[in-house]
């Protein structure tokens, strides 16, 4: 398909064909509604270019499993931050998880603070950390796992509650705190 329509297009037009398919692709279209924003219609193009050359849209709708190659995101993701700086890079990087884009949206709808929506992204990867750690914990039996499962549960809501106050740290914790109420996991054998 790719030289089908490289033998009927001039090489700038093949390129502007990608760049433009490309920006609207599933990478770019969640940035309508996160808190990710280019400055311009020449950084968005720039972007595209970075993507396309990392992987080819034509690649990406013949071949529709895409290999896992650490070391080429790896460099993808450090174009991606030489392009738009460690700061911007940064809300890029938050902008695709979909945890933070859970409380970017619930933090738009209550016109909450930028920086209190980044506290309270940090509290809850904070509270996954520790559960994950619980979780890895084979020294603890059932019950001292629940126990300090229920502690870090019971911090965590406690800190989205001074965050966020009473009435909006409820609605949160009603509408998007379902993470919280995971069982902890049983250590595998090592």
């Amino acid at each position: 398909m790719s030289n089908a329509f490289a033998e009927i297009m001039s090489p700038v037009d093949f390129e502007e064909m990608s760049l433009r398919i490309c920006a609207v692709e599933d990478y770019f279209e969640n940035f309508s509604r996160s808190e990710f924003h280019f400055r311009s219609g020449t950084e968005a193009r720039e972007l595209a270019k970075l993507y396309n050359t990392y992987e080819p849209f034509f690649s990406r709708e013949i071949v529709r499993v895409r290999p896992n190659n650490e070391a080429r995101e790896t460099e993808f993701q450090m174009s991606v931050r030489g392009l738009l700086g460690a700061e911007r890079y940064a809300v890029w990087e938050r902008s695709q998880d979909a945890s933070y884009q859970e409380i970017w949206d619930f933090g738009r709808d209550w016109a909450l603070p930028r920086d209190t929506i980044l506290k309270v992204w940090q509290v809850r990867r904070e509270a996954e950390q520790e559960f994950s750690q619980l979780s890895e914990r084979a020294d603890l039996s059932a019950v001292e796992r629940s126990a300090a499962w229920l502690n870090v549960r019971q911090q965590t809501e406690a800190a989205l509650a001074s965050l966020l106050g009473g009435g909006t740290g409820a609605e949160y914790l009603k509408s998007h705190g379902a993470w919280l109420n995971v069982a902890p996991n049983t250590p595998r054998e090592q």
